[in-house]
């Protein structure tokens, strides 16, 4: 049994930090008078499941379309700062748009809120909020539409 728990706390201390983790479960056991405190966090030294953000920060609609355009060629893409944040652990996130106004960003699964500011604040901040699920894209299209 003291074999056990040693090696319960030794696999604990070596491959888990509580500083690195939001929570962590705490598991108390007496032994021989002793309390002995186990900090176990959930998925330690596991990979994580990762799924894709993708999106576009654009701007559609105002003068009409050149004759011949199309409704996605009348689309104009707002170069800007993309900030994309986990709402558990709050890290963040910057993609880089392409030319187009596109970023794609793959990331652990949760639930994220995906910010863009235009540059000179030029065109409004837009926010949206995503949840990626692994495996799979979420769409975060961040469009303004002008009359």
């Amino acid at each position: 049994m003291r074999f056990l728990l040693a090696s319960l706390i030794v696999v604990a201390s070596v491959g888990c930090s509580t500083s690195s983790h939001g929570s962590s479960a705490t598991t108390t056991r007496a032994v021989a008078s002793t309390t002995t405190t186990i900090f176990m966090c959930r998925g330690c030294n596991l990979p994580r499941p990762y799924g894709t953000i993708t999106g576009r920060y654009y701007t559609d609609g105002g003068p009409p379309p050149p004759p011949g355009a199309t409704p996605t060629q009348s689309a104009h893409p707002i170069i800007g700062t993309i900030t994309v944040t986990n709402a558990e652990s709050h890290k963040m996130y910057r993609p880089r748009q392409d030319s187009h106004g596109y970023f794609t960003l793959i990331v652990p699964i949760g639930t994220y809120s995906v910010m863009a500011e235009s540059r000179g604040g030029a065109a409004a901040a837009m926010t949206d909020t995503v949840t990626v699920t692994a495996g799979k894209t979420a769409n975060a299209d961040l469009g303004i539409h002008m009359p």
